[in-house]
């Protein structure tokens, strides 16, 4: 990445690591960590609600409004990364108001400029540009630009040697292939529509399962594969956001229009125009009741042929869905919130004495919160001698409490993350089994092997549901695309090496010789020993695979199905 694009995020993050350093050294530190994590999720929360207003405009046909963001990009992405932002929104809208000339002359911009893009952005110019002739409905300027770059493939490959050949030998970009196979969708060629989506690998892109659902809908709904069609459109319904209400009841009359149930589909047309104001939504809308007007009502039976290629594409999300669910979970957990709810309801409690004011203004309840605190660290923190000569209790309760803000929020984020992967992968009981057991586990190890050491904290807990989650992954390899199945791997024991080789030792160990004051504070055989009992759990038990979406069920298909 080139510093035009860098300086921004090092100056955001730069900033960040300041406060950091001003809350150890000035104060007050509860101060500065709320500003650095204040300022952390401003940052991600502005980016998200700018790409969901991006796709949720061009779902919604919304000139205007991206218009809008247009003007706000370069506030919330600074610099060139602001600038390229800019330009795209910009672009999107005017390809909706039809001012294809401007819209181009933007992409062009950054498309002589691909070079020195960073990777994760190089695809969107060319990307964009095949949505913008999707959004004018170009579908055969869509096909010529796809089939176009096929071809010079071809013929720089014909220039190489055969072992460049094997060098050259590019994947195209599912952000390519998904605007092409809706091209081919549109014009009635649902065999080279299939064949794109299939090249896409959509379960191994681990793109945002909605998504995923947005790209494939124009296939079921203008292949007139209604009950697909229904099941994605009840799936996308749940985020209005992205997917707006208008365009349920378009693509739903496109569905019924496919096979040619006439009547309904203008039906759907007219109820999304009441949906959206969009004149731009509208135009296109009219477009489609023409088309209706002018077709044949006879019904239409879904030919044989068709059966499988459905089949097969909603295989393809199912997968994806399944990918997602064990890898990059959105769900909700009842287990993990209890957790969560227990583990900082014990923090309130024990850390309320270092509210500021509180010893000054309330010095009768703050010797009554000191004298609770000093409790409950006595009687439930695991003093190892204690536990080991008969209070077991310990090796329960010490999980429950930490020691600072930062300790209880960074082991919330670790709950909050690899907590329901485990329970996504093992179920919720085997999941609390995990966290209870392991947590049991990794404080004896700590007591045997450290007995001078009182021990705080849940990370022996999640250092098992971290070790059972490496363990479960590692034995759905079967069912796993083999690249996502190899990247999870990869960064599971990278995060492994660094938690247990470099973060515990480095505090344990290195950091105390360089600065004498500093006692070793980081519980590492707990660390350890939780690893260990979560990554045999997960070798010894059974995953239970994640619900995901119903199966496709065959049945013979109408125009009334």
């Amino acid at each position: 990445m080139t510093i035009a694009y860098s300086w921004a995020p090092i100056l955001h993050w730069t900033s960040i690591l300041f406060l950091a350093i001003a809350g150890v050294k000035v104060g007050p530190a509860w101060l500065f960590i709320a500003l650095g994590y204040g300022l952390a999720g401003l940052r991600i929360i502005q980016s998200r609600k700018f790409y969901s207003g991006l796709q949720g405009s061009i779902n919604s046909l919304n000139a205007e409004k991206l218009h809008q963001l247009s003007k706000k990009a370069k506030d919330i992405y600074w610099g060139k990364g602001g600038e390229f932002w800019q330009d795209m929104a910009e672009a999107l809208a005017l390809f909706i108001e039809f001012k294809e000339d401007q819209a181009n002359k933007l992409i062009d911009k950054w498309q002589a400029q691909i070079t020195s893009l960073p990777n994760e952005i190089k695809h969107l110019p060319a990307n964009y540009r095949l949505i913008g002739n999707a959004l004018m409905r170009k579908w055969e300027r869509i096909i010529e630009i796809y089939e176009s770059d096929l071809l010079n493939e071809e013929l720089s490959n014909d220039d190489s040697t055969q072992d460049l050949k094997k060098k050259k030998k590019r994947t195209i970009s599912p952000t390519i292939l998904l605007p092409t196979a809706r091209a081919y969708a549109e014009l009635g060629d649902f065999e080279k529509s299939y064949q794109c989506i299939l090249q896409a690998k959509l379960d191994e892109t681990q793109y945002p399962l909605m998504y995923i659902g947005q790209s494939i809908l124009p296939f079921f709904a203008l292949i007139g594969a209604r009950k697909e069609t229904e099941q994605l459109l009840e799936i996308l319904d749940q985020n209005k956001n992205t997917f707006p209400e208008s365009l349920v009841s378009y693509w739903r009359g496109q569905s019924h229009l496919s096979v040619g149930n006439t009547e309904t589909a203008i039906k759907f047309f007219e109820e999304s125009k009441t949906q959206n104001p969009s004149k731009e939504f509208w135009i296109r809308v009219d477009r489609q009741i023409e088309r209706a007007k002018n077709k044949s009502s006879e019904l239409i039976s879904f030919h044989p042929d068709k059966e499988k290629q459905v089949h097969d594409i909603w295989n393809v999300f199912e997968r994806s869905d399944f990918v997602l669910a064990v890898v990059n979970p959105d769900n909700k957990s009842k287990a993990v919130l209890t957790l969560f709810v227990i583990n900082t309801l014990f923090y309130l409690i024990t850390d309320a004495y270092r509210l500021p004011g509180f010893q000054e203004n309330c010095q009768t309840a703050f010797s009554v919160v000191v004298d609770m605190t000093n409790w409950i660290f006595l009687n439930l923190a695991l003093f190892p001698k204690e536990a080991l000569a008969g209070q077991y209790y310990r090796f329960f309760t010490y999980s429950f409490l930490h020691s600072s803000f930062t300790h209880y929020f960074l082991n919330m984020v670790m709950l909050y993350w690899f907590g329901r992967l485990a329970q996504n992968i093992f179920g919720t009981a085997r999941f609390l089994a995990i966290y209870i057991v392991g947590g049991v586990l990794s404080g004896v190890t700590q007591a045997l092997l450290t007995p001078d050491l009182i021990t705080v904290g849940a990370s022996g807990s999640l250092m098992a549901a971290f070790g059972a989650v490496l363990a479960g992954i590692f034995r759905l390899k079967d069912r796993l695309p083999q690249q996502v199945w190899r990247y999870q791997m990869v960064v599971l024991l990278g995060l492994a090496v660094t938690q247990l080789a470099l973060v515990d030792l480095t505090f344990n160990y290195v950091a105390p010789k360089a600065f004498p004051n500093m006692a070793p504070h980081i519980a590492n055989f707990a660390h350890l020993g939780g690893f260990v009992a979560g990554v045999l759990f997960g070798l010894l038990v059974s995953p239970v695979p994640p619900k995901v979406t119903d199966k496709f069920v065959d049945e013979k298909r109408t125009m009334n199905a």
